[in-house]
């Protein structure tokens, strides 16, 4: 699921076999608890109420499912060189490894947390 039509356009264009819906996640009808995997890709950073996103999130994976969560570790960010202000508009809410932690462990079990850092400055 994603905001932007254009971003689910190039999705499709690329033969994977899945299903992309142009949509506003939080208003989008998914049934209760119809997941076994969310995998969540850089998007909570730009989420403005991102404890009603993780709580919806939550309410949509089965008993016993996962969550695969990548997102930007604001330590690391805020000390690179090569990242200026957000654009006029742009959401830029980064968490702390500490804040993200958090922000999960009400609604799951945290079975890993790690950080990368990117190549360069």
């Amino acid at each position: 699921i994603d905001l932007s039509p254009k971003a689910i356009a190039i999705a499709r264009q690329r033969g994977i076999k899945a299903e992309f819906i142009d949509a506003n996640f939080y208003d989008y009808d998914f049934p209760p608890a119809s997941f076994d995997v969310i995998v969540c890709v850089e998007t909570l950073f730009y989420v403005v109420d991102q404890i009603h996103f993780v709580a919806k999130l939550a309410s949509l994976i089965r008993s016993r499912g996962f969550l695969t969560l990548t997102t930007i570790n604001k330590f690391v960010y805020k000390r690179r060189r090569d990242i200026g202000p957000p654009p006029p508009g742009q959401v830029r809410k980064w968490l702390s490894m500490r804040q993200t932690r958090r922000l999960l462990t009400p609604y799951f079990e945290i079975l890993m947390m790690a950080t990368m850092e990117p190549r360069g400055d």
